[in-house]
């Protein structure tokens, strides 16, 4: 996967959020990623801009770690974890227009941890 992170959005934008995030993910032996489709992410999140960007990219991904017991259930998405083109996809980046020089690109890079609620949380509801 980390080869077409880097010909989409090149290696600083990819550097800087795998670093921010990396003491959190290493607390997990195993982590499922999501990475939300631009136009959902835009209805929660929205960007203004001025002036006007010949191209926004913004990646955002939520992530979890998965306890090995959990693992069978996760299957079909190693398949897509496999898929370099996957989260292009998903995502909906224009990889042409990304990494165009030419032009005046915002490539905005987010993420968030999923946290599962532990029981004792709920001891006072």
């Amino acid at each position: 996967m980390s080869s077409i992170f880097l010909d989409a959005l090149g290696p600083v934008p990819l550097f800087l959020n795998f670093r921010y995030w990396l003491p959190t993910l290493l607390k997990h032996d195993h982590v499922a990623f999501r990475f939300l489709p631009q136009a959902s992410y835009e209805q929660a999140a929205r960007l203004s801009i001025s002036p006007t960007p010949d191209v926004v990219t913004r990646v955002f991904m939520i992530f979890q770690g998965i306890e090995e017991s959990e693992l069978g259930s996760w299957s079909g998405a190693q398949a897509k974890a496999d898929d370099d083109d996957h989260w292009v996809d998903v995502v909906g980046v224009d990889v042409a227009r990304t990494t165009d020089e030419r032009l005046f690109r915002v490539i905005e890079w987010g993420g968030m941890e999923v946290v599962k609620a532990k029981a004792d949380v709920w001891d006072d509801v």
